[in-house]
């Protein structure tokens, strides 16, 4: 099975409060690495990973604003129990 990242995305809004932009209205790309993103959630390339991939995605609702947010996942994308494990050794 393919591990997959769960991406959302945020802005602040002019009482500088953190504001989640709904599923629906972003609009997700690989734009480096490899790897797809489906209804927000990030799948690497199982059968080629790269050792990253930079995902951006844009706020569509509203086509006189540009609100956009990128992220770097670095590979291989390891769960939390797996990550406390190693960091416990």
């Amino acid at each position: 099975y393919a591990l997959g990242l769960k991406l959302l995305l945020f802005y602040f809004n002019c009482d500088l409060e953190e504001t989640a932009v709904a599923d629906a209205q972003v609009s997700w790309q690989v734009v480096a690495g490899n790897g797809s993103v489906t209804a927000g959630v990030f799948r690497p390339d199982v059968n080629d990973p790269s050792p990253y991939s930079v995902v951006v995605g844009v706020d569509t609702s509203n086509v006189n604003e540009w609100r956009w947010g990128l992220t770097i996942v670095a590979m291989p994308m390891l769960d939390i129990d797996t990550l406390v494990d190693y960091y416990s050794r």
